[in-house]
């Protein structure tokens, strides 16, 4: 079983020719109002792969809870662990411009009060990874991890987005999932002095003690596996929105994990998810199912 510690948002989406400047407004081109978070994301993504998921986190009390809920409670992801927060529900203002790229502002609401201690003995016991993000408290996470460590539990971090985390978090960690901007942070944090990715990707595994997987677009993937980096190629697709790709990816990576392939094998699946889910507008529902792979 899979347990998903994070976000839970209402995503708007709004799509422009062109992404404004500071002081511009631009006219939409489309909208859309689904159901998000890099938690939700990545939980519904765990379970469109197959895995059994629990996903904790919170919501508010607001209309919005059951909107950002509809999709996980449609496919089966528990939602019994759930924290019912008196700040609203998060949200996310996503602009996503006609090359597909995107820009987003979080309101974390009650994100924001997620805690490690939702974890629960009895979640603990039957969980085999726990999988999480940064769009909740880092001190929440930094506990979690540790009490997934201390449980038996692996640990999937996707430091997402970037938050300046204290490095003895990553003693609790098993598998590190970045792209280009995060691992260029945390390189410059374990003062890793390169830029080449493959390089990044090389250190941050050496110096941290951990797997690090290094997602970078249309330049694919890359990961150390017996002291040497592999790459995996990109799928070359028609992206019209790239929102929740990285969600999508690291969804699918645990639940391959979680059923016993390698991590090859779990990144060539994960690649092939995040590539389709480019194709399709929005988060949640973008996210294809396994039999789409």
């Amino acid at each position: 079983m899979i347990v998903v510690l994070g976000s839970i948002n209402i995503d708007q989406i709004y799509h422009v020719d062109q992404l404004p400047t500071p002081g511009e407004t631009r006219m939409g081109k489309g909208y859309l109002q689904v159901p998000g978070g890099k938690g939700a994301n990545q939980a519904l993504a765990a379970r469109r792969a197959g895995a059994d998921v629990v996903m904790v986190g919170a919501v508010g009390r607001d209309n919005n809870a059951q909107a950002a809920l509809s999709l996980m409670a449609k496919d089966g992801v528990r939602l019994d662990k759930l924290k019912i927060s008196s700040n609203p529900t998060g949200s996310a203002s996503i602009w996503v411009g006609e090359n597909a790229e995107n820009s987003i502002i979080v309101n974390g609401g009650a994100n924001m009060d997620v805690s490690a201690d939702q974890l629960s003995d009895d979640i603990l016991k039957d969980a085999t990874y726990l999988m999480m993000q940064m769009e909740i408290p880092a001190e929440e996470v930094s506990e979690a991890a540790k009490m997934a460590k201390s449980a038996g539990v692996k640990t999937i971090l996707n430091l997402a987005p970037y938050q300046d985390v204290d490095l003895s978090l990553f003693q609790h960690i098993d598998i590190l999932v970045v792209n280009e901007t995060e691992a260029r942070n945390i390189a410059h944090k374990v003062s890793a002095n390169t830029d080449s990715y493959e390089d990044m990707c090389m250190q941050l595994s050496v110096d941290l003690s951990l797997t690090c997987v290094l997602t970078m677009g249309e330049k694919g993937v890359c990961y150390l596996q017996d002291n040497l980096i592999l790459q995996i190629p990109a799928n070359k697709v028609s992206a019209v929105d790239t929102t929740a790709a990285g969600d999508c990816f690291c969804g699918y990576l645990v639940a391959d994990l979680d059923a016993g392939n390698t991590i090859k094998t779990a990144i060539e699946k994960a690649n092939k998810a995040a590539s389709l889910s480019c194709m399709v507008e929005g988060s949640q529902n973008s996210v294809p199912w396994k039999t789409d792979i």
